[in-house]
């Protein structure tokens, strides 16, 4: 009997996969084939006798976790050269005597946005501060404002919404506006906590992102999903809020929707485009393993993923960069850092 021949680019074996489609799913021994930078199918255990397999490249997942890329839903790239610019600073000094200056510009996006059909970001309520001068201002609360310029609805991203009560929650409801959560940086800005559990309980779509470097240092999206599960813990005395699967959720199918992008990325589904990641689990601080959602948010780091596909390249192979040249490009950051020192924008702990 002549065997069907099934041609791809890639093919992942073994490990343990987390679909996201349901967000719940997890499949062991798992064949997933790649080909024109697309998931073409994902098979459980080996493929049958009449179907034989071939790629251009061999991925071999034993002792990982597969899972989706995880989404980042608003980062600022440029402050990737602020890395310890100005620490420990409250926002408004922070903004306005470092971060301000060093950026030098600013671009109003929302009558682009609006006229190419993208989703426009905005920072909403992020401090105490902001809220009292917008009231000052304008005689209304910050999201009462959005209201009436006409920029509650599905395509508008708010970030951080720390500030908000429950008639300016119920309006982002009804909008369908989409929110990014960034818990360390809130933290380490001192701005507030998020009421992020209620959002969730309101169908309000929210999904994680770091923040700048000058903000969270170490711009690590796992160790943002695990600050977000137990900061709303010990904020609002319930170990139940934000369980691991959910936190893993808003990390990857969740950020997809926020971005508007869930019919192409966030999951591991046939069609999507093949954007994947590995994550060792054969590590000491990943030993036993029970379940890997809760080792995902509580245990595991963004070293520990080891390879990287984006768009059905592989970008990083057991933890080797294949498509820039690292030493150049932090080469490149050091003389950027050294423009920055040499114009003053630098602050020195305890100098304020």
């Amino acid at each position: 009997m002549n065997n069907d021949r099934l041609e791809t680019d890639i093919l992942i074996t073994g490990g343990t996969l987390l679909t996201m489609a349901p967000p719940g799913l997890i499949l062991d021994n798992q064949v997933i084939g790649i080909r024109c930078g697309k998931i073409l199918f994902v098979q459980q255990g080996p493929p049958p006798l009449s179907v034989s397999m071939t790629a251009r490249e061999v991925v071999d997942a034993s002792g990982c976790i597969v899972m989706p890329g995880l989404v980042n839903v608003h980062s600022h790239l440029a402050m990737t050269c602020f890395r310890g610019l100005a620490d420990d600073l409250p926002l408004m000094t922070w903004l306005n005597d470092h971060i301000f200056p060093a950026e030098a510009r600013f671009i109003d996006q929302k009558t682009v946005a609006r006229r190419t059909g993208v989703s426009f970001q905005i920072h909403l309520a992020e401090t105490r501060e902001e809220v009292r001068l917008i009231r000052e201002r304008y005689g209304r609360k910050p999201v009462q404002l959005l209201r009436d310029l006409d920029l509650l609805d599905e395509d508008t991203i708010a970030a951080h919404c720390i500030w908000l009560d429950g008639e300016e929650l119920d309006l982002l409801a009804a909008g369908k506006v989409k929110v990014a959560h960034a818990p360390e940086s809130n933290m380490k800005l001192g701005a507030g906590v998020a009421p992020v559990p209620e959002m969730l309980h309101l169908g309000i779509d929210v999904g994680l992102w770091t923040d700048g470097c000058a903000s969270n240092n170490d711009l690590d999206l796992f160790g943002e999903m695990g600050m977000a599960a137990k900061l709303h813990k010990v904020f609002t005395g319930d170990p139940t809020v934000l369980p691991a699967e959910k936190v893993v959720e808003m990390a990857t199918i969740g950020g997809a929707c926020v971005l508007g992008m869930a019919d192409r990325i966030g999951s591991i589904t046939p069609g999507k485009e093949a954007d994947i990641i590995l994550v060792d689990i054969r590590k000491p601080h990943l030993t036993p393993l029970y379940n890997p959602f809760s080792h995902l948010v509580y245990a595991a780091r963004g070293a520990d993923v080891v390879t990287s596909i984006i768009g059905g390249r592989i970008v990083m192979k057991e933890r080797r960069l294949l498509q820039i040249e690292l030493a150049a490009v932090m080469e490149e950051v050091r003389m950027i850092a050294d423009r920055i020192m040499e114009a003053g924008f630098h602050h020195k702990a305890g100098c304020l």
